[in-house]
């Protein structure tokens, strides 16, 4: 009897044991086919040739990435397959838009891979922009369109990737946008004017190259200068200012044909024509060019601290960007002379001084500008000094 139940005993811990381990290979097995494939090149070609040319629908194309691992080379394949379908109304790339964005709200692609695969396709193809810049076009698509990439580029979120700061130092997104607003401009100027309105220059030209001149010279180089109407302020001002008008003709000129309507492009393009002057041709006449531009801005300038800010901060860019050119050196005396004669004619106030003095301390060429003002901001201080004990003597 007992060795029955001993024979009985290991029969049970036999079939047991047999049992677990068909369990374990069935969970194996389970396993096995729940783990996606990784997605090869091949097929991901294939797949956005098909999504791309409307085969698939987005909904479907999305699902069917669930069954496989998305490679890090996913975002620019898509891209490139979008680039190379001939057809250059970019709706190939609106479509990668709306894909990347849903795939963005799945947290199955990040921020940061999007911008860097549009990045490295403007790499890629930046070479090819002058023999076809509807290429150009249709990366500008992608990267305005898709709303997480968009706001990579074109908002202050910029500089938190510094593979976007390095690329608007290399120069690369105000090619592909200049390339993009060239052909919209040939196709109905007014689309492509609405487009550049949208857009914020100081996210995509480098940081030496955000002045008004800058701007001007920018859009003029690529033949599309027509579209930002508020720029001819710049070039038209400073014409008169070199061709040697009067304070009065100035001030007349002025009232006749410069809008109402006070804006801070209007503001940089009036303080900018006065910078562009005095660089040229007035350094050794700096107050009497201020005492005939002060005509100008001081009714501009006086209404607010925030308008002469926009002032200071456009003549700290200009006067840094010339420090960087080559053979050129900072020009810290003239400066200094133009912060003096600014302050005379009451064009900018002790406070407005004061306030960009302490403000955005590292921004470009602050430090330098900042450097060459040391006796102008001693002066201040013991001016504003000397009138406070003026003030409590007569009281």
């Amino acid at each position: 009897q007992q060795q029955q139940q001993q024979q009985q005993q290991q029969q049970q811990s036999y079939q047991q044991s047999q049992k677990n381990v068909q369990d374990l290979d069935t969970s194996k097995q389970a396993k096995k086919k729940e783990a996606p494939a990784l997605l090869d090149e091949k097929l991901m070609k294939e797949k956005f040739e098909a999504f791309l040319r409307k085969q698939v629908k987005i909904d479907q194309f999305s699902e069917n990435l669930d069954q496989y691992l998305i490679p890090p080379s996913f975002i620019l394949t898509g891209i490139q397959v979008g680039i190379s379908i001939n057809v250059n109304d970019g709706g190939q790339m609106l479509l990668l838009s709306e894909l990347f964005t849903n795939l963005l709200k799945k947290k199955k692609l990040t921020k940061e891979s999007v911008t860097k695969a549009a990045l490295e396709a403007i790499r890629t193809n930046v070479s090819a922009f002058e023999k076809d810049p509807t290429i150009a076009k249709k990366i500008a698509y992608l990267i305005f369109h898709c709303d997480t990439c968009a706001q990579s580029f074109i908002t202050n979120e910029f500089y938190s990737f510094p593979s976007l700061k390095e690329a608007t130092e290399e120069g690369l997104l105000s090619s592909v946008i200049s390339n993009w607003l060239c052909i919209d401009f040939a196709d109905t100027e007014s689309h492509a004017r609405s487009l550049y309105k949208k857009l914020d220059f100081s996210y995509v030209l480098p940081q030496n190259q955000q002045s008004i001149r800058a701007l001007y010279s920018f859009l003029e180089k690529n033949n599309i200068l027509a579209l930002d109407e508020e720029l001819s302020v710049f070039s038209d001002v400073g014409d008169k200012l070199n061709s040697g008008i009067s304070l009065v003709g100035l001030g007349k000129w002025c009232e006749k044909n410069i809008s109402s309507e006070i804006t801070p492009k209007l503001i940089n393009c009036l303080v900018g024509a006065c910078v562009e002057h005095l660089l040229d041709t007035g350094k050794n006449d700096v107050d009497k060019v201020v005492q005939k531009f002060a005509r100008v801005l001081n009714p501009i300038l006086t209404k607010s601290i925030e308008n002469q800010l926009i002032a200071l901060n456009q003549i700290q860019q200009r006067f840094s960007e010339v420090g960087t050119e080559a053979d050129s050196v900072f020009p810290g005396k003239l400066l200094l002379k133009f912060f003096l004669a600014l302050y005379d004619t009451e064009t900018i106030t002790e406070e407005a001084y004061l306030s960009w003095k302490e403000n955005d301390k590292d921004s470009f060429g602050k430090q330098q500008c900042l450097s060459a003002l040391v006796k102008f901001y001693t002066w201040l201080a013991t001016a504003s000094e000397e009138s406070e004990s003026e003030g409590s003597g007569s009281e």
